[in-house]
């Protein structure tokens, strides 16, 4: 199973991806850290299984992660979608941006909080 990890400070999240992908996929889960919007094949995105997008991506960005998840809308289904996220704003944002429903993962996650959201 592979996933993409669109986050700019991914080693806070790294202890979590490692530890659920020991526990819960034996080591097979392909994960794959891009830190800016403009470094990510948009042409490939449905290679993934899930995508973790870091709403709130640093100015080294192109795009933020509610206008990565517009654009991405044309390549994957919503579903393989999750928002990561340290606001409390960003349902109201995500409404405004029509974005409809989606995963929201808040910060600080924790292995069980991927799980939940994980396939399989």
């Amino acid at each position: 199973m592979k996933v993409l990890v669109l986050e700019d400070e991914y080693v806070l999240l790294k202890g979590a991806f490692d530890y659920l992908n020991v526990k819960y996929y034996g080591g097979n889960l392909e994960i794959k850290n891009i830190g800016r919007t403009q470094d990510v094949d948009m042409n490939n995105l449905n290679q993934y299984d899930k995508i973790f997008v870091d709403i709130s991506l640093q100015q080294a960005s192109e795009m933020d992660g509610y206008s990565f998840i517009k654009a991405a809308e044309k390549w994957v289904d919503k579903a393989k979608l999750v928002v990561i996220t340290g606001s409390d704003k960003v349902q109201q944002k995500i409404a405004e941006f029509g974005l409809g429903p989606l995963a929201i993962l808040n910060k600080p996650v924790t292995f069980l909080d991927l799980r939940k959201v994980m396939p399989g």
